[in-house]
């Protein structure tokens, strides 16, 4: 039983028949779209200014409380997010 995840079992199962150039193009591109996702990326973006303004506007149109953005950002920090993304 193989310990690759499915999705890439799967892609190299369909481009076997298609070389050895094309399937490490597709695993390199698998590579970068796992990368975009990882949690230490997530983390980033929802860290960056343009997040946090979008938070403190729905938290207000959910509340009624106008939040500081850099407030967010510390509860988000200490409270919400693992702290060995953080760093």
């Amino acid at each position: 039983m193989s310990t690759q995840s499915p999705a890439l079992n799967e892609v190299k199962r369909c481009t076997q028949k298609m070389g050895v150039k094309h399937l490490r193009q597709v695993q390199d591109d698998l590579w970068k779209a796992r990368a975009a996702t990882a949690p230490k990326s997530l983390v980033r973006v929802l860290l960056t200014p343009v997040i946090l303004d979008a938070v403190r506007k729905e938290l207000r149109r959910q509340t009624g409380h106008n939040a500081d953005e850099k407030e967010i950002e510390r509860i988000l920090q200490a409270e919400v997010l693992r702290s060995d993304l953080l760093a």
